[in-house]
């Protein structure tokens, strides 16, 4: 019989239950070291970080309420981190051509994307992107939304969305609206809106909705959706009348003006937004120390109160939010625009 086998069950297992702790020890101290040494790096970028300018990429030309939001934010940033802040300004392909271009950066955390609505709209639209949204960007935080309003032409004898609703039922050969082209914002809202109240109004599209403000005021144009900067220097003149908000609450910039369920049609909501992404893959903690930054800056007295008076609803949220809420935005419109067949390629 081999000697082995006469040795106590109980016997040999506590004499090799020793050397195991010891072997399983050090795995637990080697394991434990190697994770510590991956992450310390990150660690360390989000500790110093950061250390050089950083800079704000807004896929549209200077001069817009993106523009004037986004430099009033990189102003109180640059404040907060020490460091220079930067805006840079590319225009080109209804925003294609700057988010590209941060899509390709170093996901470092000095270059971020300021960006609308069109960046969940434009994968709907266009077969074609030079860059995957998903695969490609990160939520950082979303800076705010910003309702749609409506604004109508005082050349059209209504004075609110009920009497506007029923002149534009017995005068459908005349409807259209402006909107700053296929795709865009007010197109979409518009498309929105007729389906809501079986309208059958008919796209001009301009360059921007600054360009249609001449023949909105002259009567040429029935009536427009934008953010509400567009329209309040004309408000006052009675040429053109904003008479509804197409979010769920009144704006503290215009108080009077009621939203489209106030006004007689429930739910009816389109808006925009204005939000900050990375490029994929910028360590975690640095999304999370921008994302932090930025929600600060959102929510200070100063800024917030900027931004309501621009018609803009201040958010400031933590990068999974913004996640969900664009993944909502993406859903809303992709049936708009697959029911209308909307395509700008």
């Amino acid at each position: 019989m081999n000697p082995i086998s006469r040795i106590p069950l109980a016997e040999a297992i506590r004499s090799r239950v020793p050397a195991l702790d010891i072997q399983l020890s050090f795995l637990r101290r080697v394991l434990t070291l190697s994770l510590l040494s991956i992450a310390a790096p990150f660690a360390n970028a989000a500790s110093d970080f950061p250390s050089r300018p950083v800079r704000i990429v807004l896929p549209y030309a200077a001069g817009g309420i993106a523009d004037t939001v986004t430099r009033l934010i990189a102003q109180h940033l640059s404040e907060r981190f020490h460091q220079s802040v930067i805006v840079e300004n590319k225009p080109g392909g209804n925003g294609v051509i700057g988010t590209a271009s941060v899509a390709k950066a170093s996901a470092d955390g000095y270059t971020l994307l300021m960006v609308p609505a069109s960046l969940v709209t434009n994968p709907l639209l266009m077969s074609k992107l030079p860059y995957d949204t998903a695969r490609d960007l990160t939520a950082v935080s979303l800076v705010g939304t910003i309702p749609m309003v409506f604004a109508i032409s005082g050349k059209v004898p209504a004075s609110n969305l009920k009497e506007f609703l029923e002149w534009s039922r017995k005068n459908q050969e005349q409807l259209n609206y402006a909107s700053s082209g296929t795709g865009g914002g007010g197109h979409l809202a518009a498309l929105l809106l007729n389906k809501a109240a079986r309208l059958n109004s008919v796209n001009v599209p301009y360059k921007g909705i600054g360009s249609a403000i001449p023949d909105i005021l002259s009567g040429q144009i029935t009536f427009a959706f934008d953010g509400l900067q567009s329209f309040t220097p004309h408000m006052q003149s009675g040429k053109l009348r904003v008479i509804g908000i197409a979010g769920p609450n009144r704006l503290p910039a215009a108080p009077d003006v009621p939203t489209f369920s106030e006004a007689g049609l429930p739910g009816f909501t389109a808006r925009s937004f204005l939000g900050i992404l990375a490029p994929a893959n910028t360590p975690r903690p640095i999304v999370a120390e921008l994302s932090e930054q930025i929600a600060t800056v959102i929510r200070s007295p100063e800024v917030s109160k900027r931004l309501l008076s621009y018609g803009i609803e201040p958010v400031g949220s933590d990068p999974d939010s913004f996640d969900k809420f664009m993944k909502a935005e993406s859903a809303k419109w992709s049936a708009v625009i697959r029911d209308e067949r909307i395509r700008i390629d």
